[in-house]
């Protein structure tokens, strides 16, 4: 059935350390296959007691595929203990095909059964009961107080613990104290066992790792355990009997080896694996230590009948009664002893010739091989003779290496095996780890083998060397990194999953399960089912789909966010990420890998927030509903008292009182209207409403502008104002025309209130990119004025919004401290800082700078030039002369005074006005007749005027259109600027400057 070379290969994979007792008994069993000639052993021990599966796995697979490689395949694999088992489980078919295993010293009943389901796999069951030495406990000790479960962080430690768990009975359970060191370290724990009473036992499962990764061997952690305490240690393994443990109910590895090695006898014999493949048998014992027994005051009657004592004495008849049987027979076998001494003499020529036949297979091995082996003498350590590889190795010749003694190249560690090296005279293998020295003084990490052979019929070992340095170098990388990982998991408290996705097997951690309320052992059995039933129906088609997305290529990980089922009913927001780590041959996913953390309280936080931010919307929309409508309702009743009171003054009926009272009203109505923009600007600037809109603009426009609306104000003060602008200026540059207006209205209103004589002056020039931010030009505004000025100390606080340099109630001059707040705020949307210069001691002199870059013939083509009759623009070019006879205005506006207003400008100016109060009303008149021009308000009742001008738009009306509105809403604005529009004015409108625009825009559409 299997394939099989003449010279038979046998392979026993350990999954312990060579100086782990259980790894002792089972190797005394496994060299009885030796006394068949022809047979050739190798042992490899996984060391998975010590180290984590995750570094040994890798490292053992190399090592078995390098023998394989270089001596030949094996004929059959003996497996010790269960990481050996699940390593063969997972990679024997890749390195070894289909090569016969019989596996011993498995505690795990799953994976053995697992095993067996393959044809090529048999073995025996190790059937221990911790609960048995539980209750042995308690039957030795009647007061016991409490019985302490110490177990290592082990992955058979961890199994134990829960194996025993699984047995005990509630009230067993509420005498037992587990001291896990899985979840402590052992100076935590020892310091717990210093406070043990004495009526206390410790049931020791093991201690080799806890949960920081230090990590002791057997005897250490005897050794370990016995410094911190001296009450009674109840054992379950055998090795431990005799190091200072009490006893208990135990485990014969030898006897369970045994039963193993007949079966691997029986197939290399038949060829063929028996019929019944789990051999489960009861090896256990009950085996005590004398002197333990009598250290804590048990009497050999209380142990169990049948009890095996260890260092108990003997009767003289019992100790002796060997040898009276053996005088008896004296007589009698050397009646013999002649004829046998004929045949030994017979027998001890065959055994040299196979002697020396054995030493000639040596020599070959020993010459031809690539790994470094040396031959030492065993008592005192001298270096016989050494392979080629080793001269290379070590880099000595041949005489040079055969005059060292083994310490100096290993500093003394070989000496320290004196109480091995009985065992390796007897035919067993021993090896150590330790440092080397080479020829050129490096250091270098080794595994020595020993095994002794017989050369010129002296006793010499066989020494193997093989370089573990790189393999040492990974390993502690690896661990340093498996511990990061740990902790990192930890500290993110993420539950983990393993998915082997053909079977649907998961692996699950238990921050996994504890998340949603469980143990591992409440979702048991766990398979993708587990994480379907917990899944919120209404997040898990989403969740699928994603994984299926990540299956497939489209996405490089797999992640999501859905709910599961708490234990309490609850639901638990988790954020799930993964990727599979291995892939099929036909590309197909294998395993997976994830992790689960916990967002509820980020989801809730996250709810929270979205009502928080719908609620600042929702208000921030008010906000802006407010200042639009305030923005309406002020200006609205402001346009006709501003309006009416600039026709009365051109009145030439007026007496000189009249005409103060009128000049007055005029002067008042314009200081309410700065201060509603002053209060509105900055209400839009706190809510984030105020937008900056650069445009193509000429300075020169702006500033003419500015020195129109102040040239009255200013002269009837005896004022000076004149301005200053550069000739790079002549151009157009890119910037927000009516936010640089605004900045100069503040600028010099505040230079004009201030001042009581002398001049105020504007200068306007662009810096160049040297002393531009940014590599961008700036536009520099100066206004200097020769009033009081402002001391040092207040040049910071002036720019604050309700701040002014005298706010007393006998203060000279009134205001609302907003206007320079304001020009610091545009100022800093714009990208720019305003300024006032200290060094100017004649009055204030005022710096404002912002990026102003001069436009390109692509940037002109797609921005465009600005629109000089846009909102608050006045036109500075004079309008032809336009008879108004034959020219009809529609005025859409539903405030009458306003409307009054208009008729009345626009009569005097000789045009027919027909008037319509709502939106729906200028649809139907435009319906019916033809208009040469629109003066359409925006907020009416029914139909507003947005809405009315779209649908003159989409029903092809050509008319040109001038907007009236006093609403600030940016929503508008942006609105209108979609919208075909000739111009765009706010209330309150400028007569003068209405009707110019009027006549322009029909000068320009009647034009030839």
């Amino acid at each position: 059935m299997y394939s099989h070379a003449a010279a038979t290969r046998i392979l026993f994979l350990s999954s312990y350390h060579s100086e782990f007792p259980t790894a002792a008994h089972h190797l005394e069993a496994v060299a009885d296959l030796l006394q068949v000639e022809g047979r050739y052993l190798e042992v490899v021990y996984m060391d998975t007691k010590r180290e984590p599966v995750e570094l040994r796995f890798p490292q053992t697979y190399d090592h078995i595929q390098v023998n394989i490689d270089e001596f030949g395949p094996f004929d059959l694999i003996l497996s010790s203990d269960d990481n050996a088992l699940e390593f063969l489980l997972e990679f024997k078919e890749e390195l070894a095909g289909d090569v016969p295993v019989i596996f011993f010293g498995i505690n795990n009943t799953e994976l053995a059964a697992r095993a067996i389901e393959r044809e090529e796999y048999a073995g025996v069951i190790e059937k221990v009961s911790l609960l048995d030495n539980v209750k042995l406990a308690f039957e030795l000790f009647p007061s016991l107080g409490n019985l302490h479960v110490l177990v290592g962080a082990s992955v058979s430690g961890q199994a134990d613990l829960e194996a025993l768990k699984a047995q005990l009975s509630p009230d067993l359970a509420k005498r037992i104290v587990i001291e896990d060191l899985s979840l402590s370290t052992f100076g935590e724990v020892e310091s717990r066992m210093r406070t043990y009473p004495e009526d206390d036992v410790i049931l020791f499962l093991s201690a080799y790792l806890d949960a920081s990764g230090d990590h002791f061997d057997f005897l250490e952690s005897v050794l370990w355990l016995r410094q911190h305490t001296q009450i009674p240690v109840i054992h379950p393994y055998e090795h431990g009997i005799g190091q200072g443990f009490l006893g208990g109910r135990v485990i014969s590895h030898f006897q369970m080896a045994q039963k193993a090695i007949e079966l691997a006898e029986n197939y290399l014999r038949d060829r063929v694996l028996p019929k019944q493949r789990f051999v489960e048998g009861d090896f256990a014992i009950n085996y005590f230590d004398y002197k333990e027994v009598l250290r804590c005051g048990i009497a050999p009657s209380q142990l169990p009948h049948g009890s095996i004592v260890l260092g108990k004495p003997l009767s003289f008849f019992t100790k002796y009664k060997t040898y009276c049987i053996t005088a008896f027979v004296v007589s009698v076998l050397m009646a013999v002893f002649g004829q046998i001494l004929g045949l030994m003499y017979l027998r001890q020529g065959r055994l040299l010739g196979k002697l020396r036949e054995s030493e000639g297979q040596t020599a070959s091995l020993f010459e031809n091989s690539y790994t470094p082996i040396l031959l030492i003498e065993p008592n005192e350590g001298c270096i016989l003779d050494a392979n080629p590889a080793a001269l290379v190795y070590y880099g000595y010749s041949k005489e040079e290496l055969t005059e060292l003694n083994i310490a100096e190249l290993d500093g003394g560690t070989f000496a320290k095996m004196d109480h091995r090296l009985d065992r390796i005279r007897t035919g067993e293998c021993e090896s150590y780890q330790s440092k080397h020295q080479l020829r050129n003084g490096e250091q270098r990490q080794v595994e020595v083998l020993f095994t002794c052979i017989q050369r010129q019929q002296q006793p010499v070992l066989f020494s193997i060397v093989r370089d573990t340095t790189a393999q040492r170098d990974v390993e502690e990388t690896l661990a340093a990194e498996q511990m990061r990982l740990g902790h990192i998991l930890s500290a993110t408290n993420a539950g983990t999953w393993e998915w082997h996705v053909p079977s649907g097997q998961i692996c699950l951690n238990e921050t996994w399960a504890e998340m949603l309320g469980y143990t591992l052992e409440e979702l048991s059995p766990l398979t993708v089912s587990t994480w379907k039933n917990l899944c919120h129906p209404d997040d898990m088609e989403k969740a699928l789909q994603r994984v299926e997305d990540h299956f497939s290529g489209k996405l490089e990980y797999y992640s999501s966010e859905f709910r599961m089922r708490h234990k309490d009913g609850s639901w638990v927001w988790i954020l799930d990420r993964g990727q599979v780590g291995t892939w099929l041959s036909d590309g197909q996913p294998e395993w997976a890998y994830g992790t689960h953390l916990d967002i509820t309280e980020l989801k809730e936080a996250e709810a929270e927030l979205l009502e928080a931010k719908e609620s600042a919307e929702a208000a921030s929309q008010a906000k802006n509903v407010f200042l639009a409508t305030m923005s309406h309702e002020l200006r609205t009743p402001l346009n006709p008292i501003i309006g009416f009171t600039d026709l009365m003054l051109v009145a030439d009926n007026l007496t000189s009182e009249q005409l103060e009272w009128l000049q007055i009203t005029k002067s008042r109505s314009s200081d309410l209207l700065l201060l509603i923009d002053d209060i509105l600007n900055i209400a839009r600037i706190e809510a984030g409403r105020l937008a900056i809109e650069a445009r193509l603009t000429l300075i020169q426009d702006i500033v003419d502008d500015i020195l129109n609306f102040f040239e009255r104000t200013s002269r009837e003060k005896g004022l000076s104002l004149n301005c200053k602008i550069a000739p790079e200026l002549s151009e157009h540059c890119l910037i927000d025309p009516a936010r640089t207006r605004q900045i100069l209205l503040n600028l010099v209103g505040n230079a004009i209130k201030f001042s009581s004589e002398g001049e105020i002056s504007i200068f306007v020039r662009l810096d160049n990119t040297e002393t531009g931010r940014d590599g961008c030009q700036e536009l520099h505004i100066i206004v200097r004025d020769q009033g009081p000025g402002i001391s040092r100390e207040q040049h910071k606080l002036v720019f604050e919004e309700f701040q002014q340099i005298d706010s007393s109630d006998a203060r000279e001059y009134e205001g609302t401290g907003l206007g320079l707040a304001i020009c610091r705020r545009l100022a800093e949307l714009m990208g720019g800082r305003i300024w006032i210069d200290e060094n100017y001691k004649e009055g204030a002199e005022f710096h404002v700078c912002y990026p102003a870059p001069l436009p390109s013939a692509e940037t002109t083509q797609n921005v465009g030039l600005v629109n000089e009759a846009s909102a608050d623009a006045r036109p500075t070019t004079p309008a032809k002369s336009v008879s108004g006879a034959a020219k009809h205005v529609l005025l859409v506006e539903d405030d009458m005074s306003n409307a009054k207003l208009v008729m009345v400008c626009l009569q005097r100016k000789q045009y027919r006005v027909t008037h319509a109060q709502s939106g729906q009303s200028a649809i139907d008149l435009c319906a019916e007749e033809r208009f040469d021009l629109i003066l359409m308000d925006i907020k009416m009742p029914g139909m507003s005027g947005l809405e009315a001008i779209r649908i003159l738009r989409e029903s092809d009306h050509s008319t040109p259109i001038v907007v009236l509105t006093a609403l600030a809403s940016g929503n508008v604005e942006r609105r209108l600027r979609e919208l075909e529009l000739s111009a765009v004015l706010r209330k309150p409108v400028s007569i003068t400057v209405l009707a110019k625009l009027i006549d322009q825009i029909i000068a320009e559409t009647t034009s030839p």
